[in-house]
């Protein structure tokens, strides 16, 4: 059976649309690493309980797979403490189980690393609409090393940062409902 990021999609949204408002997306804090053939990633994610009670929740995390994209080489799921969370993974992604305090926001931290081709790297961002809800902000920070050159993104950038060894292109959204994934291009100098 050929999993596709639609079906992925419509699972995310049917797992969603099943616990109802109880639990919700409110922000996310992203730092993509770029290393001319692999590009990391860390992010936190903040996941509110909306209920009056205890819960646990199953989320799905899709990852950008393709033929530009390889299955990431490492993948951590951790809470604010950085206790790992366990996971399952499956071709598009991976599933984990939170519990979460009533009427509570809980970080989640996931980090990734991932070979590329083609020097461009994409993040999901389109799953978010399954949600049902603006997220309140996005913050995304993007590392490009000195010698290489940022030609493109998907989402333009608010501000760059020069640091000693590279520049951190920084886009900032607030209630932000993308309607398309995080593409970035880059060459060599």
């Amino acid at each position: 059976m050929r999993i596709t990021f639609h079906s992925i999609l419509l699972f995310v949204f049917l797992t969603v649309s099943t616990i109802g408002q109880q639990i919700s997306f409110e922000k996310e804090i992203l730092n993509i690493y770029v290393q001319d053939s692999v590009c990391s990633l860390d992010g936190k994610y903040f996941f509110r309980n909306n209920s009056e009670k205890l819960n646990k929740f199953s989320i799905y995390y899709p990852i950008a797979i393709n033929g530009r994209q390889d299955y990431p080489n490492s993948i951590i799921v951790e809470d604010n403490n950085y206790n790992e969370i366990p996971f399952v993974k499956d071709k598009k992604g991976v599933r984990f189980y939170v519990t979460i305090s009533a009427d509570t926001i809980l970080p989640i931290i996931i980090e990734y690393t991932q070979n590329v081709s083609n020097n461009s790297f994409e993040y999901i961002l389109e799953s978010t609409q399954s949600w049902g809800k603006l997220l309140e902000s996005a913050v995304i920070k993007l590392h490009i090393p000195k010698e290489l050159c940022l030609i493109k993104t998907s989402f333009n950038y608010n501000r760059v940062k020069k640091q000693k060894d590279k520049l951190v292109y920084i886009i900032e959204k607030e209630n932000f409902l993308p309607d398309k994934n995080l593409k970035i291009n880059w060459r060599n100098k």
